[in-house]
């Protein structure tokens, strides 16, 4: 079917806007449709296995589960701890069979298609993926195949495997689900397919919950963490057989009234209002992964990354923490920092205000400008900055440059790959800095420019990083470097 927009471009529907239209949005994707009687329930949609199975069921004595777990080893070749979690599961979920056979041929299909160090570790976090009947684990991984064929080979089984619950959800209800939170976050249409590839693990999440969370987190950023927690606690003991407008009234705690007026789009914000819902958006597209953080989660690191920007500074008088709003625009341009640990954001930005010449001050005020700088390892971090004062100090212009550089400018140097500083050691240990322009022009400046400008730079670069054993003084790229993000989610 053609597509029909949100009530505004990437924005959120509100009001009776809100299930029509983003669900229109991806009505088309689905192989059938699914079933919508009556409200929603704003819970996630994991595929979870049958209920535990009750006492008289549990037929399985301790010796039997050791003999089936010993007969899986045997006959399939599954690792022994492996063997063992399935074994177990036959007491608490129904569905996983006490045969050894059916659970042999189970089994047999996994290893086929995902290989056996996989079956294995797979079986380890979820042995209720042996509920499935046999036919539906191999039709499931080929849907999911078709679901994303411009998968990197290899990759998406990887990525399944790594949450294994993915393979017990319905995957013709599953995948257009997020397609539709891509749409509610605000991803443009040519884009939905890359970022439903990359928010997998959020095909857990119903999209009723997704909206309710970007709604909530509008609410928190506008209204702060009091406002946000008296919202989660209305919600909660509303419950899922509250009234029927308990879900339209806890949707709407903490925003701005714009927000909440009938027929509005979402995009305005209320006078005074800091952010809107576009914003919250494009830090959904930005990174999805908070949206799969508990939201009192969300709402404790948003307060200790607010408490970890402001220690040390002296910017807002007697206060200690930075403003509020200033936090949440920090959260909003690098979202990812609600993933990392709360003591590592603030060793890394302790680490930052203690760089000799640095300042405290304009230590906090780079931070909120770029806070991207909180992904660097101090180590990193501390070792541009050395490459920066040593350059300084061997040409007084320089010395004067980043003396007097504003706190952006500072954040935009040491955001920069170690290969950009390198061309200041370059021209320090050619002699040239006198002919050679500003600190800043000099690390912006592209490779092309800058190696057109000083002929010798690219013989330098290679016979350096030979001595060296330096990759990444060879590959001058404009290297805002972050660290990976696989820090633990909490």
């Amino acid at each position: 079917m053609p597509y029909k927009a949100p009530c505004k471009a990437g924005v959120v529907p509100c009001g009776a806007h809100r299930e029509g239209n983003a669900r229109a949005a991806v009505a088309g994707l689905r192989r059938r449709p699914r079933a919508t009687a009556g409200r929603r329930a704003a819970t996630a949609h994991v595929a979870v296995a049958p209920a535990p199975a009750s006492p008289k069921a549990r037929a399985l004595s301790a010796a039997a589960k050791a003999d089936l777990a010993a007969a899986l080893v045997a006959d399939c070749g599954l690792a022994p701890d492996a063997a063992a979690r399935v074994a177990a599961a036959t007491d608490r979920y129904s569905g996983v069979s006490g045969s050894a056979a059916l659970l042999a041929r189970k089994v047999a299909v996994l290893q086929r298609d995902l290989g056996r160090a996989e079956t294995d570790r797979a079986l380890r976090v979820f042995p209720q993926l042996l509920c499935c009947k046999v036919e539906q684990l191999a039709s499931r991984l080929e849907m999911w195949d078709d679901a994303f064929p411009a998968a990197p080979p290899g990759q998406l089984r990887r990525r399944l495997l790594a949450q294994p619950q993915l393979l017990a959800v319905s995957v013709e209800s599953t995948v257009p689900g997020l397609y539709e939170i891509a749409v509610l976050a605000g991803v443009q249409r040519g884009g939905w397919a890359a970022w439903a590839y990359k928010a997998l693990p959020l095909a857990l999440t119903r999209p009723a919950v997704v909206e309710a969370r970007l709604r909530r987190a509008l609410g928190l950023l506008n209204g702060g963490p009091g406002a946000a927690r008296a919202a989660l606690a209305a919600a909660g003991a509303a419950g899922a057989d509250g009234p029927e407008n308990a879900e339209e009234e806890e949707l709407q705690a903490g925003l701005p009234a714009s927000e909440t007026s009938s027929g509005s789009g979402g995009a305005g914000g209320a006078a005074g209002a800091t952010f809107t819902m576009v914003d919250v958006q494009k830090a959904a597209e930005r990174d999805h992964r908070w949206l799969m953080l508990r939201e009192t989660l969300v709402i404790e690191r948003l307060e200790a990354l607010q408490a970890a920007l402001g220690v040390g500074g002296c910017l807002w008088g007697a206060r200690a923490r930075v403003p509020w709003h200033s936090a949440c625009r920090a959260f909003l341009r690098q979202p990812s920092l609600l993933n990392r640990r709360p003591e590592l954001v603030a060793a890394r930005a302790a680490a930052l205000r203690s760089l000799q010449g640095l300042g405290g001050e304009r230590a906090t005020r780079a931070l909120l400008s770029m806070p991207a700088l909180l992904n660097l390892d101090p180590a990193v971090l501390g070792g541009r900055w050395r490459a920066l004062q040593e350059a300084a100090d061997s040409h007084p212009p320089w010395r004067a440059q980043l003396d007097a550089a504003a706190p952006a400018t500072v954040a935009s140097l040491l955001i920069r790959s170690q290969a950009r500083l390198d061309r200041l050691l370059f021209l320090r240990s050619s002699g040239l800095q006198g002919s050679a322009g500003s600190l800043k022009t000099l690390i912006d400046s592209r490779e092309a420019a800058f190696e057109a400008k000083f002929g010798a730079y690219d013989s330098w670069r290679r016979a350096r990083a030979t001595v060296c054993g330096d990759g990444g003084a060879a590959g001058g790229g404009a290297g805002m470097a972050g660290d990976g993000e696989r820090e633990d989610a909490g």
